[in-house]
């Protein structure tokens, strides 16, 4: 196929990678071999070079195997960002068995699901969320719980065992064979909030080659230091945040708290980190918190924003406070995480930037058929980072992919330009249909977000006995601000076509969000 975009890609960037096909433990333990005094990370003021994180990293792999956890075996890791969720990881895989990553604030009900259809054995988990994994212990094939304890409280149990005891013993597991190309090192769970979550299978290689793909566009060195603001639990952050500096033996810095905005500007003013992957609402939120303008936060050359759309005003606001450069990006679990960017250095246009190098994009019509470059339809990829399928659900894998069985669905609808430049129209879920004509909410909310005082924005589609749908538009101001219905109609009738005018607006202090802060539409259409 035509590949418009290689022309626009930064110097130092090649067309292809060659991409080593080793277990993803691999590039811990060449990262230490290469430099092992240097810090990986910073936490609380605290250091932990790499040789220590490996030398943990193998305790915890050996203690797994002598608790009967052998390779292929599930081990949950429900963890915020904290250093105990990096030790695991990678210990987990040292030994050969399949991380399955969890938000530690699902609910009981949430986590059974997830319990049930992995088939985990073990959980590594905090003290305070114990509770909710030892009440699930007789009702699924959890066997053992691992505590990291916050509180250093647990009730004594033959099944729990403390973290700190299973990374201090010195030894370090025997070799595992590991096959990067078949054998999964991660199961991602994804669709919970629209149906039966779905559990991703990410191997070594797809780990491995994204994290190269990412690290190489976006020109990082030894010598960045990563913020890590997105759980690790999420592809975005687990990829971009500690998978690529640990990749290429940078330095990185959990922040376990998303939502605290003043510990985090105050850390990034701290630390220095020049390097920031994060979500649209945080950057907003960052650039809305009173008094920001009083810290430096300069030190950041680069960020990237991922995971839901990005306003103009966000990125240009967060520009000016930190004169960096802000770059869209787009992605899916079922692609490891990042399919797209704008160039670091090169030109940028609105959108979610050009494919990665080896990465594949086209779109389809309804019925599958591959559409002509610049045609909009649905957004399909291909490349190494897409995953070998869907745990115990062949059906859903089966959907998931068209075209020769290597092209997955994205529920993006997109459009390229001659350049090869991606925009997203809305995701096929969110399009609104009233009277008779297509409505894509992002449209929408981007003519909101013209207004100044508007600090989140999302567009829904409700039910209308004659229309069909009208659009209804959910908006949180600004801390301070007052906004008016009023005033937001009159800004769509003056940028938009009637129909695309929202009918309603209702105004909350703050937009239902997941963990990584992408605004939940299937909460606002419960509403």
């Amino acid at each position: 196929m035509e590949k418009p975009w290689l022309k626009h890609y930064d110097l130092g960037v090649p067309e292809s990678y060659d991409y080593p096909e080793v277990p993803l433990n691999y590039m811990l333990e060449e990262t230490t071999r290469r430099n092992p005094y240097k810090t990986a990370m910073i936490f609380n003021d605290n250091t932990i070079t790499y040789q220590e994180l490996n030398r943990m990293a193998d305790s915890f792999a050996a203690s797994l195997l002598k608790l009967g956890i052998k390779k292929g075996d599930r081990v949950m890791l429900s963890l915020p960002n904290v250093p105990a969720m990096v030790i695991a990881y990678y210990g987990v895989l040292k030994m050969g068995g399949i991380i399955v990553n969890s938000n530690p604030l699902y609910s009981e009900n949430e986590l059974e699901v997830m319990l049930q259809d992995s088939g985990a054995a073990a959980v590594v988990t905090f003290d305070m969320v114990y509770p909710k994994f030892a009440a699930l212990m007789p009702k699924t094939g959890l066997e053992k719980i691992i505590v990291a304890p916050f509180a250093d409280f647990v009730p004594p149990s033959p099944e729990v065992f403390l973290f700190r005891d299973l990374i201090n013993n010195k030894e370090k597991p025997p070799a595992i064979t590991v096959d990067p190309k078949e054998d999964v090192a991660l199961l991602q769970y994804t669709g919970g909030t629209t149906g039966t979550p779905k559990g991703v299978m990410l191997t070594h290689f797809n780990l491995v080659a994204n994290a190269i793909q990412i690290a190489g566009f976006a020109r990082t060195t030894a010598d960045d230091i990563f913020f890590s603001a997105i759980p690790f639990f999420h592809v975005y952050g687990m990829t971009t945040s500690m998978n690529i500096p640990i990749m290429i033996g940078a330095t990185f810095i959990p922040f376990p708290f998303p939502r605290d905005f003043e510990g985090m500007i105050k850390a990034i003013a701290k630390y220095r980190p020049t390097l920031f992957f994060a979500v649209p609402t945080m950057y907003a939120a960052i650039n809305s918190f009173p008094g920001v303008e009083k810290y430096d936060l300069t030190s950041i050359r680069l960020c990237v924003s991922g995971g839901a759309p990005l306003p103009d005003n966000a990125r240009d606001t967060f520009e000016r406070l930190t004169g960096c450069k802000m770059r869209e990006a787009l992605g899916m679990t079922e692609a490891t995480t990042g399919c797209s960017c704008s160039p670091c250095v090169g030109m940028r246009k609105e959108g979610v930037g050009i494919p990665f190098p080896d990465e594949l994009m086209a779109t389809i019509d309804a019925d599958g058929n591959f559409l002509p470059p610049g045609e909009p339809g649905e957004l399909v990829i291909k490349g190494p980072n897409v995953m070998k399928g869907y745990w115990n659900n062949p059906e859903a894998t089966r959907d998931a992919f068209v075209g020769d069985g290597t092209w997955v669905r994205t529920g993006d609808v997109v459009q390229m330009d001659e350049d090869g430049y991606f925009k997203v129209v809305d995701r096929l879920k969110d399009m609104i249909i009233t009277s008779g004509y297509n409505v894509y909410s992002l449209e929408v909310e981007n003519v909101i977000y013209m207004n100044d005082k508007v600090l989140e924005a999302a567009v829904i589609g409700i039910p209308d006995p004659i229309k069909g749908e009208v659009i209804k538009a959910f908006i949180a101001p600004k801390e301070g601000e007052t906004i008016t219905a009023e005033e937001i109609i009159e800004l769509c009738k003056e940028k938009l076509a009637p129909y695309k005018v929202p009918r309603e607006v209702q105004f909350l202090k703050e937009l239902p969000k997941s963990s990584v802060g992408k605004i939940l539409k299937t909460q606002l259409r419960a509403m």
